[in-house]
C-alpha cells in the first residue's frame, strides 16, 4: 500500500500547532519553579544531537511515566513493556531479572525497555547488551540518537517526533508526536509549577522513592 497523505489543510494545522508551541516556549519568561535541565542526563544525551532536553524529557514521560507522589509524576528507568502489558520495577536488580524472563518468553521486537522504552529488537544495532538499557543515562543516549534520526527524516516536526514510536503508520506516528509535543508544553510552560509536578532525578535519587512506593 502506498503512503497515505493528510489533506494540505490538516498538515498546515499540525505545523501551525507545533509552531505555536515553539513560539510560546521561546517567549515565556523564565520562572523560579521551572525544571532545570542543566547538567542532567537529559541534557547530556540531547546535546550532541541538538535536541532540547525538555523534549527528550517529555518523550520519556510519555513512555514510562509513573506516579511517585499524589501530585507528582516522573519517567521511570526500570520499566519494561511487553505485548501483555507493562512492568514498573522498584530496583534495577529486579528489573534485570524481569528483563531476562521477558526476553526468554517474547521476541526482542516485542519488548521495550527503560526510561525511553527503547525497543530491543528494532534498535539492536545501537547497543551491545539489552540489560544496559535499564541504566537511565545509557537509555537516554540511545533514545536521543533514535529521536534525532526520526526528526531528521521529515520537515514535519510532529510526524518526526512520532516516528520515534512508529514509522509505518502515519496516523499512529502523528498521534504519538502530538502527545509528546503537548507533554513538552506542560513541562516547559503549561504547568503552573513544573518543578513540583514533574520528577527530574538520577538513578540514585530514585532509590528512596522506589522504597517508599514499595512500602519498605
Amino acid at each position: 500500500m502506498g503512503a497515505r497523505w493528510m489533506p494540505f489543510t490538516a498538515r498546515l494545522h499540525m505545523l501551525c500547532a507545533a509552531l505555536v508551541v515553539a513560539v510560546l516556549v521561546l517567549s515565556a519568561p523564565a520562572r523560579a519553579n521551572d525544571l532545570d535541565f542543566d547538567g542532567t542526563a537529559w541534557a547530556r544525551a540531547a546535546g550532541p544531537h541538538g535536541l532540547d532536553p525538555a523534549l527528550l524529557y517529555a518523550l520519556t514521560l510519555v513512555e514510562s511515566r509513573r506516579t511517585v507522589a499524589p501530585d507528582r509524576i516522573g519517567p521511570w528507568p526500570w520499566a519494561i513493556r511487553t505485548p501483555t502489558g507493562g512492568y514498573w520495577f522498584n530496583s534495577r536488580e529486579r528489573a534485570e531479572q524481569g528483563l531476562e524472563a521477558v526476553l526468554a518468553k517474547w521476541p526482542a521486537k516485542r519488548v521495550d525497555v527503560g526510561i525511553a522504552q527503547v525497543n530491543v529488537g528494532w534498535h539492536a544495532e545501537r547497543f551491545d547488551d539489552p540489560m544496559k538499557l535499564l541504566g537511565l543515562e545509557y537509555n537516554l543516549k540511545v533514545a536521543a540518537a533514535i529521536l534525532a534520526d526520526a526528526i531528521d527524516s521529515t520537515r514535519d516536526t510532529v510526524l518526526g517526533v512520532g516516528r520515534y514510536h512508529h514509522w509505518a503508520s502515519e496516523p499512529r506516528s502523528r498521534a504519538y508526536g502530538q502527545r509528546v509535543w503537548w507533554t513538552y508544553r506542560d513541562v516547559t510552560f503549561g504547568d503552573p509549577d513544573p518543578a513540583q509536578s514533574f520528577l527530574l532525578a538520577t538513578e540514585a535519587d530514585l532509590a528512596p522513592v522506589a522504597a517508599e512506593l514499595a512500602g519498605d
